[in-house]
């Protein structure tokens, strides 16, 4: 029912955004909509976390064009999707953000 699938998204988008507090990423805007979560890339470079999702994970997300290529991911919570789907892209987005920062790292 329409009910449910709109419970489902909210759920959805709740759960991803709760596990990736405490990764460098500003959540547009203020008031989200359940169908997607928008990510400000804070110090990082969006174009290349959304390459190593491709990459490394397989995951595909929506990058975004023009003067926000570099600064702005879109993550769709609509479809099919389970919990070990929201928790699998919160981990690859860890590990996006640690291949930046070690690539910035001295050695």
């Amino acid at each position: 029912t329409l009910t449910k699938t709109i419970t489902d998204h909210a759920q959805r988008a709740s759960e991803f955004r709760g596990a990736i507090k405490g990764l460098p990423f500003s959540i547009l805007p203020a008031r989200q909509s359940n169908a997607m979560t928008a990510l400000m890339c804070d110090d990082m470079d969006a174009a290349r976390v959304v390459h190593h999702l491709q990459t490394q994970f397989a995951i595909e997300v929506a990058p975004s064009g023009g003067t926000l290529k570099h600064k702005l991911i879109r993550i769709s919570h609509m479809g099919v999707q389970s919990s070990t789907d929201t928790e699998l892209m919160a981990s690859a987005l860890a590990g996006a953000v640690d291949s930046q920062l070690s690539e910035r790292s001295p050695l």
